[in-house]
């Protein structure tokens, strides 16, 4: 009788450690649930960052073609004007000041986005 009661006890401390074993696992998994929630957040913002990131810069470089295009529309446009001044000298007509105001801002401004 006495084996019998030392098996029991022996299972009953036995069974008590495999279940403290078990709540201090669930509890281990209950802790680390928010940091991993929190990681898992953290590594699709990142993405997310990388995304938009590479949109920008593909963006940016569309702007810098901007800049060229707009450097050649404006040449373009000094050249009219310049053809339109050669044409009244041509035709003995006066030049009118929003022609010579116009050829100077377009000069201006040509000056400042090459230099």
């Amino acid at each position: 009788m006495n084996v019998l009661q030392n098996i029991a006890l022996g299972l009953t401390v036995f069974l008590s450690f495999c279940n403290a074993c078990i709540m201090l696992a669930a509890f281990k998994a209950f802790l680390s649930k928010p940091r991993n929630t929190i990681v898992k957040r953290i590594e699709d913002l990142e993405a997310e960052v990388r995304a938009i990131k590479e949109s920008l810069q593909k963006g940016n470089e569309k702007f810098g073609n901007l800049g060229e295009i707009i450097e050649a529309l404006l040449q373009s446009v000094q050249a009219l004007i310049a053809f339109e001044i050669q044409y009244c000298l041509l035709e003995n007509k006066d030049l009118s000041k929003d022609l010579e105001d116009a050829k100077a801002n377009l000069s201006k401004c040509l000056n400042k986005i090459r230099g």
